[in-house]
């Protein structure tokens, strides 16, 4: 029984930060790119999106981790 609540919350969670970074990846990279297009007057191509896309995910997925494991610990482990 406890094994299918840390298992349902540990998908709830990972749903959460998928929603997260979907919704920071979208709203930065829209908004690089119109500054972006502004500098250069151009838009950004495929490569230059995807190494944008590539930084964003390494500077938000670490912290999002960290929430999770938090959570977890505090919830399950403490509570």
């Amino acid at each position: 029984m406890i094994k299918s609540i840390v298992e349902s919350f540990s998908q709830k969670i990972t749903v959460l930060e998928d929603r997260i970074k979907y919704y920071l990846f979208e709203k930065k990279i829209k908004k690089e790119n119109d500054y972006y297009q502004k500098k250069y007057k151009r838009p950004m191509n495929k490569e230059e999106e995807s190494q944008y896309k590539f930084f964003l995910f390494k500077f938000y997925s670490f912290p999002l981790m960290i929430i999770g494991i938090v959570i977890f610990y505090l919830l399950f482990i403490k509570g």
